[in-house]
């Protein structure tokens, strides 16, 4: 991903995604907690989502683009 290829960005957000489905259907099973644990048992599904999010903002769009990396 380091070095700008685009179908490794797609696949950092595919697992992301699963990753997230993941949480969902953990979350749907065990039900929600009333107090903070969930989001403290959940932290590194937080931060998946965030890199996700991340890697469909422009400026990275534009980091992977094969336009950028021709000119």
């Amino acid at each position: 991903m380091r070095r700008g290829h685009n179908w490794a960005r797609l696949v950092m957000i595919a697992l992301a995604g699963l990753n997230l489905l993941f949480l969902l259907n953990h979350m749907s099973m065990n039900g929600l907690a009333p107090d903070w644990t969930v989001i403290s048992h959940n932290v590194p599904e937080l931060f998946t989502a965030a890199v996700a999010i991340v890697l469909l903002l422009p400026r990275s769009h534009a980091y992977f683009s094969v336009l950028k990396r021709a000119s």
